[in-house]
């Protein structure tokens, strides 16, 4: 596999990772904010993981059935940027829960797939170097998002945020059509 095609893995691989981590922490206080209680903001992040755990399901039988793995890599990545943007927009917790149960559910996809493409690109003597530099987006994205989240509300609102979390997703679009 070539830098060019690892690094647009990465990539691929490290914003739905960021925006994961930039968001998590803080979507308790933004649901709070709708005037959502304790109890309901438990099963509105419950309804999100299981967003996340269908789309990564769902990956599985996509992939077999489309063979088409950069395409939904792609897709999930166009997809989410609006999503995360109109998460901020959102002003009842139906409307947020749908989005953010979007964007959990493409970013479900979208880690899948990378994992699969991975897979069946790297020759099997690259494998451990492959896997490696993907198995470390994880870590970028949660010190990414997890460093940046806070400044940015204290700076620009839950709504610098969402906007954060949208344009997390723009340098994959690009790297993605340059390819």
């Amino acid at each position: 596999m070539s830098r060019k095609q690892l690094a647009a893995l990465f990539i691929s691989q490290l914003a739905p990772f960021t925006v994961a981590n930039l968001l998590l922490s803080l979507l308790p206080i933004y649901v709070r904010q709708l005037g959502v209680n304790a109890t309901a903001t438990g099963f509105y992040l419950a309804l999100v993981f299981a967003a996340l755990a269908l789309g990564t399901l769902s990956s599985g039988w996509l992939s077999a059935r489309f063979q088409r793995h950069k395409g939904f890599i792609i897709w999930a990545n166009l997809l989410s940027a609006p999503a995360a943007y109109l998460m901020g927009q959102a002003d009842h917790i139906a409307t947020l829960t749908l989005l953010t149960c979007t964007v959990w559910f493409l970013g479900g996809i979208q880690l899948t797939m990378v994992n699969i493409l991975t897979g069946l690109q790297a020759e099997k003597s690259e494998r451990g170097r492959s896997f490696g530099v993907i198995g470390v987006a994880p870590v970028v994205g949660g010190l990414l998002g997890g460093l940046s989240a806070g400044p940015i509300v204290e700076h620009g609102g839950f709504a610098g945020l969402f906007v954060a979390a949208a344009l997390v997703y723009v340098p994959g679009q690009s790297h993605q059509k340059s390819r």
